[in-house]
């Protein structure tokens, strides 16, 4: 093959507008059901939604809890050696 043959890959064209091309969308990765991030807004009086502040308390007590069975682990397996 040639390299005139040979086309850069370009955008989709919309069917509408066929010489402008269809915005690129981005794909997001949806976050696990264990993942720690909350998004936090001010509510009417400026302070953090009270479900938000239910989401933190919990991504907190699941991080505690994550990191306390992982040192359970590393503690039995330091026993083992």
């Amino acid at each position: 093959m040639s390299a005139s043959m040979i086309s850069p890959r370009s955008a989709p064209t919309t069917s509408a507008n066929p010489g402008k091309t269809a915005p690129r969308t981005r794909s997001t990765r949806r976050r696990g059901k264990g993942d720690p991030r909350v998004n936090i807004q001010r509510g009417k009086d400026g302070n953090a939604k009270a479900y938000q502040v239910r989401q933190v308390l919990d991504a907190i007590a699941r991080l505690e809890a994550e990191k306390n069975e992982k040192d359970e682990k590393d503690e039995k397996s330091d026993d083992h050696a």
